[in-house]
């Protein structure tokens, strides 16, 4: 994904401060939409090669220069506690124009808290969505539900919140899994 490759490519290739910046000016450049896919850096927390240090500095040039960032929470909690995860997490967000992430990261790795807990989980990840994107510049909030029916059959539906304040809701889409390894929701 451009996430891993951009990034890695960028920290590799581009050690100092100065020759990232000027990496990333080049690159921002090429496209007149903001949400092409040029214009666009997508970070994850397991970036190869990235140190903390640089992934930070990544999204603080792409903010900078004009870039949207893209932010996948990808939490698995066999790399890294919620307690390690978080302080990374809480760095990030401030930077981030286009988040994927659910409920579960939303409220308990951000910590964001409602007044009042909605009694369904669709009416708790659109309020949680707003609160965040309402007290961040995320402009929308991706995310996906699966549904496990059996090992081998299984249903998936995507929704994403706006700023705007809109939900909007895809699927559920049943399928059949004949290889489970490496699928993740793909």
């Amino acid at each position: 994904d451009l996430g891993y490759q951009y990034a890695d490519y960028l920290m590799n290739e581009y050690k100092s401060d100065m020759n990232c910046a000027k990496r990333i000016e080049t690159w921002r450049t090429r496209r007149t939409n903001p949400y092409d896919r040029d214009k666009i850096v997508n970070i994850y927390p397991q970036c190869a090669n990235c140190t903390p240090r640089q992934r930070k500095q990544i999204v603080e040039y792409a903010k900078k220069y004009n870039v949207i960032v893209s932010f996948d929470f990808n939490y698995r909690k066999k790399l890294w506690t919620i307690e390690e995860a978080r302080p990374y997490y809480k760095q990030v967000i401030p930077y981030v124009n286009v988040l994927f992430a659910n409920h579960f990261d939303i409220g308990e790795i951000l910590q964001v808290k409602l007044e009042e807990t909605p009694y369904d989980l669709t009416s708790l990840k659109v309020a949680l969505s707003r609160k965040l994107i309402n007290s961040s510049n995320i402009e929308y909030v991706f995310g996906t539900e699966r549904i496990v029916h059996t090992a081998t059959d299984n249903s998936l539906s995507s929704y994403c919140i706006c700023k705007d304040g809109s939900y909007k809701h895809e699927g559920p889409i049943r399928f059949n899994i004949y290889d489970r390894i490496g699928g993740g929701d793909a």
